[in-house]
């Protein structure tokens, strides 16, 4: 992964994002509790002010390697309720 990896653009610092998305979308979590990378309570704050659902998983910053299984769960659960959301409104 480091290999791949490249430095920030100094733009990525100084332009708008626009709207704040996770302030009208539905929001899902996962917190790696050992990340010592972001920080599992910077993370855990992030996700609780975004109202997220919070996933808490044992591992480190590479989480989505770590224990891909239920990273993976994750995604098809914020998958799945997107798409019933995007039926019950046609």
């Amino acid at each position: 992964m480091a290999a791949e990896q490249r430095p920030a653009a100094g733009a990525a610092f100084a332009e708008t994002s626009g709207p704040v998305a996770w302030k009208m979308l539905p929001s899902w979590a996962i917190v790696a509790t050992e990340d010592e990378g972001a920080g599992a309570d910077i993370v855990r704050s992030m996700a609780g002010r975004a109202c997220a659902r919070i996933t808490e998983l044992r591992g480190s910053h590479a989480i989505m390697i770590l224990v891909a299984p239920p990273v993976a769960e994750t995604i098809l659960e914020a998958a799945r309720f997107v798409c019933e959301r995007a039926v019950q409104t046609v």
